[in-house]
Formats: structure tokens, C-alpha cells, sequence
């Protein structure tokens, strides 16, 4: 744990926990929340989620009202219809994706930025493509866009507040099971994309981040992966130059049984926010 003043870890952790308080800074006041824009969900039905795409995301601690809130949307591509592979080729995405029928049926995932407008998107086919190291490249995103910060449509609002404390993750899927047990989550698209190569996303200039307390959630094996570890400890840095007012370092527990552990795997076990909190 990182942190700029002396309480203890549980006391910091029930800090964490409480987003109820209503006193807000006068620099703050100042900040009005990002609008969700009236056309977002807007023709999204659940008849657009394929069930066994549906039931994934159930499995990932998602609740079927956030999932709905996302928009998330099987493609299925037909010899008569087309408009899923003219989608994806609209958006972005290489050639070697939306003109391969082996590529479908997927799930598109809508990304929205922290000023609440959809912002790019990503895309997991049920059979993925491989890359050069002969390994599955499980999600898909658009050629030569920026990466961006992930805010689901349910935490627009709390960005602006400092008392509602902020998790940081990689991974939607993680974001959302963030976002179905209370919390407000950004979610990266990588352990370093919180950052491009010539500095910090202009993302970050819509989040308040000064005064606020903020967890940084990656997968357990940060304990064991020096590139993990890394990219935690410099986010932190950067977190604290922002007048971040406490970084909490917050890992799943895993082993050799469970393997590799994210925050939608723990809580889909069975696991609480306090009780990840409290072995933090």
C-alpha cells in the first residue's frame, strides 16, 4: 500500500468502503459530472446478446442490468447478412478480422470515455485469430486508434466526486464486475495503457483525481510478474504527482490451483469487496 498519511490499513480500507460522504471540496464543486449521452443503451436489447455470450458475462460477476447498461452484442455473421462484418470493418478493425467468416459469431464491447461518449470498442470472437507467438489474441480493438480509459455508463456521474473512492483495473470484464458490486472502476486495456507513448491519456483530464483514495486492482499475478509490478508501482507514482490522496495496491489472492486470478474471477467465487480490502 502506498499512502500519504499514518491510519492504519483497516481503517484505510473502511475509507475505501464508505462512498457515501457528501463533502466535496470547493475546487471540486466546480467540476460538474460528464452528461450521459440520451442515445447510449438506446436500441441495445437483450435479444442482441447471444445466451451463451450472456451467461460468460454472468459468469464474470457481471449483472444482467450492467450488461444491458453496456451494450455488449453478439455478431453473427450470415451468407445473407452482412452488417456485422461491415460493422467491424466501419470501426477500424483489420481486414484479417471482419473478412474471415471463421471470425464470427463474437462479442462487440462499446468502450465509453470519462466525458460520457462512446470512445471506441473492442471485439472478442468466439474463435480468435493467433499472434505471432502462436497465442490466441482473445480481444480485438480498431487499427492505429489511442488506447482509452473505460468508464461504464453507471459511474459517469461519481468521476467528479473525490469522496467516491476509484479502482483502477485491466480488463471491461473486471471494470463491470467492479461497477455490479458498488464501486466506480476505469478499466485499462492494458497494464501500461493508462499512458501512451508520448505521456498520459488526455482521458485522465476528465477524471478528478486529487484528494480522492484509489485502488489499483490487477490480476494476482503481480506478485510474481516483475512487468506487472512495474506498471503498478508507476501508475501509483504518477496517481500520487496528481494529488492523489492514497493509492491502495489491491491483489486477488491466487495460487497454483486457481492460476492467474482477476477481481471478476474473486468475486464471482464468492468474494466481497471488504474481504479483498482487507488482505490488501
Amino acid at each position: 500500500m502506498i499512502t500519504h498519511d499514518s491510519r492504519p490499513l483497516a481503517e484505510a480500507a473502511g475509507a475505501v468502503l464508505d462512498s457515501g460522504g457528501t463533502s466535496v471540496s470547493s475546487q471540486s464543486s466546480q467540476i460538474q459530472p460528464p452528461q450521459r449521452p440520451s442515445s447510449l443503451g438506446r436500441g441495445v436489447s437483450r435479444a442482441n446478446l447471444a445466451p451463451h455470450h450472456r451467461d460468460a458475462l454472468r459468469r464474470s460477476a457481471i449483472s444482467d442490468d450492467v450488461i444491458d447498461a453496456r451494450g455488449y452484442t453478439t455478431l453473427m455473421r450470415t451468407d445473407t447478412d452482412l452488417a456485422p462484418r461491415e460493422r467491424l470493418r466501419r470501426a477500424g478493425f483489420p481486414k484479417q478480422l471482419w473478412d474471415v467468416p471463421q471470425r464470427f459469431p463474437g462479442l462487440y464491447i462499446p468502450l465509453y470515455g470519462p466525458n460520457g461518449q462512446l470512445a471506441s470498442c473492442q471485439y472478442r470472437p468466439d474463435s480468435p485469430r493467433m499472434n505471432d507467438q502462436g497465442k490466441p489474441r482473445k480481444y480485438e480493438a480498431p487499427s492505429g486508434r489511442p488506447s482509452v480509459l473505460d468508464v461504464h455508463p453507471r459511474n459517469y456521474a461519481k468521476l467528479a466526486d473525490p469522496t467516491v473512492p476509484l479502482w483502477i483495473t485491466e480488463g471491461v470484464k473486471k471494470g463491470d464486475a467492479l461497477t455490479t458490486a458498488g464501486q466506480c472502476a476505469i478499466s485499462l486495456s492494458g497494464v501500461y495503457n493508462w499512458r501512451s507513448r508520448h505521456g498520459t491519456l488526455g482521458d485522465w483530464e476528465e477524471v478528478y483525481l486529487r484528494g480522492r483514495t484509489v485502488c489499483v486492482c490487477f490480476d494476482s499475478d503481480a506478485r510474481t510478474n516483475r512487468n506487472v509490478a512495474r506498471a503498478m508501482r508507476r501508475l501509483g507514482t504518477w496517481l500520487r504527482s496528481r494529488g492523489v490522496a492514497k493509492v491502495l495496491f489491491v491483489l486477488p489472492p491466487g495460487n497454483a490451483v486457481l492460476g492467474k486470478t482477476g477481481v471478476d474471477d474473486y468475486l464471482s467465487r464468492g468474494g466481497t469487496i471488504q474481504e479483498l480490502l482487507a488482505v490488501a
